[in-house]
């Protein structure tokens, strides 16, 4: 089962989505999978989440950056 799974860790907590019911990631299922969720956080390297990490995530994207996004077809 784990294989339609999402977990998203970050520094404000956890959440893990079953995208076979719920591909619009709408409702947080780690209370309900916990099993699940440790088996794919053993699966993962270990993430350093600390608060200079959480300060770099919540930047502003360069012009170049940005550019680089629409690029790729990520931004309109």
């Amino acid at each position: 089962m784990v294989d339609r799974l999402k977990l998203i860790r970050r520094p404000g907590g956890e959440e893990l989505y079953d995208l076979e019911v719920d591909p619009a990631e709408r409702a947080n299922r780690l209370a309900d999978l916990a099993a699940d969720a440790e088996r794919l956080r053993a699966a993962l390297p270990e993430l350093r989440l600390d608060e200079a990490s959480a300060r770099d995530a919540e930047r502003e994207l360069s012009y170049e950056e940005l550019e680089a996004l629409r690029a790729l077809g990520y931004l309109d």
